[in-house]
């Protein structure tokens, strides 16, 4: 794994902020399981805060009988966090530029602390999960969104054949619930979802990467100097004449904070 610098994350998500919304179609539809999962809070109650909140696709679609007190939203991005400026919710918005890394928080301070779609590009995954942990609140809760280990597979097989490596982290079920309780966390419910895509050529699959930031690669090695040569093996890899799969894989999960926990030392 080569991880993307964290300016050239910021970067990646900012330049791309006008366009995420149009093109974010599996980021909405981890959105929606996290709503799905918030019914187990009803009522809201407290202060929440959202990690790596992009654009506030959970804000936007965040039914009223849902909404806290006061959400934070942070992300890294700066661009992003303009759309957080102008929506117009009942509960109070904050939105602070932070990285998923490096919260600089009180402990603990939340009573849900959301995560979606940001967990992939901590430094370490398991350091980011408990880092979060302890920002909630006993009994408090995480409502997360990892990406699986099959995500994307088709396209990260054909970059190994040009020598670039994966730029965030994947995990399994196994993996992630091992994780949580490591951090003091009970995961209560988790949803595995798995599909295919197809699109029409390798080219259209990386414009829709581009266009929400996703293709922030940091500082590898320019290998893949040729798109038509890429093309080429991911078709002879994986597609047909007439259209290419890609593989949707995300864990969604939702876990409550023991009430006393104490963390062993790593």
């Amino acid at each position: 794994m080569c991880k993307p610098s964290k300016q050239a994350i910021a970067h990646a998500f900012s330049s791309k902020a006008a366009t995420y919304e149009e093109f974010a179609h599996w980021q909405k539809e981890s959105v929606d399981h996290i709503i799905n999962f918030l019914g187990y809070l009803h009522p809201a109650r407290g202060t929440w805060l959202d990690v790596g909140c992009g654009i506030g696709l959970l804000e936007k679609s965040l039914p009223r009988e849902h909404q806290p007190e006061r959400i934070i939203c942070s992300d890294i991005a700066a661009h992003t966090l303009q759309h957080i400026a102008l929506l117009k919710m009942p509960c109070t918005l904050c939105s602070l530029r932070m990285d998923v890394d490096f919260l600089p928080f009180r402990r603990p301070s939340f009573d849900v602390v959301i995560a979606a779609s940001v967990l992939q590009w901590s430094i370490d995954l398991a350091a980011a999960v408990e880092g979060l942990a302890s920002l909630i609140a006993p009994n408090g809760y995480l409502i997360f969104c990892v990406l699986g280990d099959q995500y994307l597979q088709e396209l990260r097989e054909t970059r190994r054949h040009f020598g670039v490596q994966d730029p965030v982290s994947f995990a399994s079920v196994k993996k992630i619930s091992a994780v949580l309780g490591h951090s003091g966390l009970r995961l209560i419910a988790s949803r595995h979802i798995k599909k295919t895509k197809r699109f029409a050529s390798p080219l259209a699959l990386l414009k829709n990467l581009t266009a929400i930031g996703a293709t922030a690669l940091g500082n590898q090695p320019a290998r893949i100097r040729s798109i038509p040569a890429f093309s080429r093996k991911y078709r002879e890899l994986f597609g047909d004449a007439t259209s290419i799969p890609a593989t949707l894989d995300m864990i969604v999960g939702f876990a409550q904070k023991q009430a006393c926990f104490s963390p062993s030392t790593r």
